[in-house]
């Protein structure tokens, strides 16, 4: 397991990633920062991740929690990127 936080100037986003039982890759976010700290940090590891994400846990609904969230639809939207969030809480 390995358990990662992307550095912002300030909010927060926790990435933990491990191997299931059949050897494939799972990840789970909480939160994302700010739009700038996801532009700046979270969208180069999101463009780089090797499948989709598993679970996107949003703590709550301040702009340094879930900004980044909303440039990430807006990316996804746009065709900027193509790695998926298959559950959201």
């Amino acid at each position: 397991m390995r358990i990662r936080i992307i550095p912002m100037p300030y909010g927060e986003c926790l990435i933990i990633q491990w191997k299931d039982s059949q050897d494939a890759d799972r990840t789970i976010l909480l939160d994302s920062g700010t739009v700038s700290s996801y532009k700046r940090h979270l969208r180069q590891f999101l463009a780089e991740l090797d499948g989709d994400i598993d679970l996107w846990v949003i703590s709550h609904i301040h702009d340094d929690h879930i900004g980044g969230v909303l440039k990430y639809i807006d990316d996804m939207q746009g065709g900027i990127l193509d790695v998926k969030c298959r559950q959201w809480l």
